[in-house]
């Protein structure tokens, strides 16, 4: 499963970006996945709460950001939309230049609580 690898990738990238010894409460882990990156967020999902379970990062959150997938064409010079993954332009038919986006797969942000916040989750029942 190509997600879990991802998975356990997305949560050594939090982990070094979040310096500190011992990792504050992260509430919303927010990605951009491309149309053609070949992720099924759904998996991923699964995936992370899986490798996240009864770790400092558990009951964190996955945001997702989809982007289309866009091609450029130095024929008629604009970009299209293939939602289908062609690398045909759609507005003159010739083979595009260059992908402009969609197969992109980026950690964004990270929400962290403060440790006030932190505090009263934990309290919670």
């Amino acid at each position: 499963m190509h997600e879990l690898s991802v998975a356990r990738n997305l949560v050594e990238l939090i982990q070094r970006e979040i310096r500190s010894g011992e990792l504050p409460f992260v509430r919303t882990v927010s990605i951009r996945i491309g149309d053609l990156a070949g992720i099924v967020p759904e998996s991923l999902e699964f995936c992370y709460k899986v490798v996240t379970d009864e770790s400092p990062l558990a009951g964190s959150h996955l945001c997702f950001e989809r982007i289309p997938f866009v091609v450029y064409c130095d024929h008629c010079r604009r970009s299209s939309h293939n939602p289908d993954g062609s690398m045909f332009c759609s507005h003159c038919s010739n083979a595009a230049s260059s992908i402009v986006m969609g197969n992109e797969l980026e950690l964004t942000n990270i929400d962290v609580a403060t440790p006030e916040e932190e505090h009263a989750w934990q309290r919670s029942p």
